[in-house]
């Protein structure tokens, strides 16, 4: 009984931490659609970052480049 009230709880306060934090903006998103805007408008140097891979940059950037993502949908786009 107490194992599936601790799972009831957990499960629970994973769904509401979701819930409380579902658009919360993390410094890392950013950096990656900033990352992914150079390479699209020519500026390939970007991608010589050391901390970030250069890989999923290029995929949000062709993303947002195929799909014509406006600024305001864009970091819901990257959550999702």
């Amino acid at each position: 009984m107490v194992k599936y009230a601790g799972r009831a709880f957990l499960f629970l306060f994973g769904l509401a931490n979701v819930w409380a934090f579902d658009n919360m903006l993390d410094p890392d998103t950013i950096a990656y659609l900033d990352i992914g805007d150079e390479c699209f408008h020519g500026n390939w140097r970007a991608l010589g970052n050391p901390y970030w891979s250069p890989l999923y940059p290029i995929v949000v950037g062709a993303v947002r480049r195929v799909l014509s993502v406006p600024m305001k949908w864009e970091y819901p786009l990257i959550l999702r």
